[in-house]
């Protein structure tokens, strides 16, 4: 294959890179196959341990390959054979657990095919674990909200007077959960206590930390990084608060906040961080000062929106780990609203009800979803199957 290194503007005229994902089970990988399914000359190929995910059934995913689970030494003979059969260019993992093992296998695999900027394992596993992270913002000096360590699994590890040095309201965190799951607020000490006699809230093999909550305004900063210089960003504004306050951002803007691009700018410097990050933010209303909350690494839910801002993530990836040169540059002023965030508003327009936000479907996922419309359909389907059991179950009993 024959690499171009000066930069092209016309995205038809990059050369033909053949992509394997080694993690296409969830979600999260058919977003990245849509994002890569704009690029005419990118063709992707997929791994899963389960036979029929629903990265199977998109139209962007040119050939998938099912392996059971399997051992570190068969994933990795796994992916030297399809390197090699099928002339991969690059491989680009999604989930966490495989951006791991490819930190891992980097050195193993380098001699036959590329892989994109990722983590070294240490600063990896800092930024996987929410108590880590904040130990080593705070330790750096950055804008973090008080925290504290509580609990390991279900013993409590700190005392009265730790409990008490937090300002409450605050949010009860598992360490290493993502997406906002296990997330409990808790506005006073005395009910701590009483969560902590609850079996159901702390789970074995789980650390928990108690956050002071930090009333404001969500900015999440993606940006992918080379030895802690960034190659390309977005920054996004959450534009409507959900009920589940804790999940990620449904309904975003894309802006600029020079504040908090150089508080991320210096934490990616700090970490010497290579590859994709999702950094959260939180503008405290009290005093409108910037605090650092944590670091997803890996390529978030958000990615069709930084797409459509103009930025798009897993193909800069690929372009980093082939040496290909490009500049690239956020489109402010963006909006855009995940699929089901904007059926929820249209529902509110269609009752009468007063919406606070209006938005064209263009906006939306929706666009990215018509194209490619089975895995979702076929998602819905199970959806409504799984709520049919339940209904049945439940007038049975």
């Amino acid at each position: 294959m024959s690499i171009k290194t000066n930069f092209q503007k016309d995205i038809n005229s990059y050369p033909k890179i053949s992509v394997l994902i080694p993690d296409g089970g969830n979600y999260d990988t058919l977003k990245v196959l849509r994002c890569l399914g704009q690029v005419p000359n990118v063709t992707s190929h997929v791994i899963s341990q389960q036979r029929w995910p629903i990265t199977r059934l998109s139209r962007y995913c040119k050939k998938f390959y099912y392996y059971p689970e399997q051992k570190n030494s068969d994933f990795l003979d796994s992916v030297r054979r399809l390197v090699i059969e099928q002339k991969i260019d690059v491989v680009l993992p999604v989930t966490m657990k495989a951006t791991e093992a490819l930190s891992r296998n980097k050195k193993a695999l380098s001699d036959i095919v590329k892989i994109p900027p990722i983590p070294k394992n240490k600063i990896f596993k800092i930024a996987q674990d929410k108590w880590a992270f904040h130990c080593f913002a705070e330790s750096h000096k950055f804008p973090v909200p008080p925290t504290i360590l509580v609990a390991d699994g279900q013993k409590i590890v700190a005392d009265q007077a730790k409990l008490n040095s937090i300002e409450y309201p605050a949010l009860l965190k598992p360490t290493t959960e993502m997406g906002g799951h296990g997330i409990v607020k808790v506005d006073s000490t005395s009910e701590f206590f009483c969560l902590a006699d609850n079996k159901n809230v702390f789970k074995d093999g789980n650390k928990y930390i108690l956050q002071s909550y930090i009333s404001g305004i969500d900015f999440c900063l993606g940006l992918i990084c080379e030895n802690g210089r960034i190659l390309a960003y977005t920054l996004q504004r959450n534009l409507i608060q959900s009920e589940d306050y804790f999940s990620y951002q449904k309904v975003m803007d894309f802006i600029n906040n020079e504040s908090i691009i150089k508080l991320g700018t210096q934490l990616a410097s700090t970490m010497a961080w290579d590859g994709i990050a999702f950094i959260d933010f939180r503008l405290d209303e009290r005093d409108k000062t910037i605090k650092l909350i944590e670091v997803n690494p890996r390529l978030g839910r958000a990615l069709l929106g930084s797409l459509s801002a103009g930025v798009n993530f897993p193909f800069i990836m690929c372009l980093a780990a082939l040496g290909i040169k490009y500049p690239v540059a956020q489109r402010e002023n963006t909006r855009y609203a995940h699929p089901s965030a904007y059926v929820h508003m249209l529902k509110y327009h269609l009752l009468g009800k007063q919406n606070p936000l209006k938005l064209g479907w263009h906006e939306s996922g929706w666009r990215f979803l018509i194209n490619d419309p089975l895995p979702d359909v076929v998602e819905a389907i199970k959806h409504l199957n799984k709520i049919d059991i339940h209904i049945w179950k439940k007038k049975k009993n």
